[in-house]
């Protein structure tokens, strides 16, 4: 199995402060990464720097064996990695189509936006079913699998959750979760930072605790999951 993304000493944050303090991960192809830890462990600060939003002050980020790390959001986007961002983004008053379809805005050829669509309605029946409603009328989880199918779009290789399980009844969590199990299974990389150590770990391959912009444990996730270190780190004991 080889690497797809190397994060290596990177130290990034903002108006001068490192959030990130030497931050290194490496991400496996075709496999699920989750990373758990306290509020202000530096988590989201990780995808931004991965999508490009912030740039890191030192170190470097390859993807695929190319250093993205001074690239701007749209380069990374076309590089083949997407996010889908924790707050909700749907646009409520477009179809749900229509907003899928902006997943693939940068996309020159029609043809190929039809067929991802098409793919996407495969993958996700919602699409279909519910194309010409608005987004706004769909529940929070629903939503949430909208947006998953417009970050395919443009057939990403990697992909960048970053707290789906926000807002999200326990009921619909299962079907979120499975969801990015099946995105993993056809062949993308996924990189989750989830508040809900948990059912997060549960669903992937690795887990990553972050404390003080580092990496503080790093292992298959059931092993992360079980290290009462976890517990103690900010859940208030264990976690099991």
């Amino acid at each position: 199995m080889s690497e797809i993304l190397q994060i290596e000493g990177v130290f990034a944050g903002y108006g001068g402060g490192d959030i990130l303090r030497g931050m290194d991960l490496r991400l496996e192809q075709g496999t699920i990464t989750c990373i758990v830890g306290p509020n202000g462990a530096g988590k989201s600060t990780v995808m931004r720097v991965v999508s490009g939003v912030l740039h890191p002050r030192r170190g470097e980020v390859r993807f695929m064996g190319q250093r993205i790390d001074q690239m701007t959001p749209k380069q990374i986007l076309q590089s083949g990695i997407v996010q889908v961002p924790q707050n909700r983004s749907l646009f409520p008053a477009m179809t749900v189509e229509e907003n899928v379809r902006l997943g693939g805005y940068t996309l020159q050829d029609r043809a190929l936006v039809e067929q991802r669509l098409a793919e996407v309605g495969e993958q996700f029946p919602i699409v279909r079913e519910r194309a010409k409603d608005k987004a706004g009328s769909l529940s929070g989880g629903q939503q949430k699998l909208v947006e998953f199918a417009r970050g395919l779009m443009l057939d990403p290789k990697l992909v960048l959750l970053d707290e789906p399980s926000m807002g999200l009844e326990p009921r619909i969590l299962d079907q979120v979760f499975g969801t990015m199990i099946e995105m993993c299974k056809a062949g993308r990389t996924i990189l989750l930072v989830e508040q809900n150590a948990r059912q997060g770990l549960e669903s992937s391959d690795r887990g990553v605790v972050m404390e003080s912009g580092r990496v503080l444990l790093d292992g298959p996730a059931k092993a992360v999951l079980s290290d009462e270190r976890i517990g103690d780190l900010y859940l208030g004991g264990h976690v099991h």
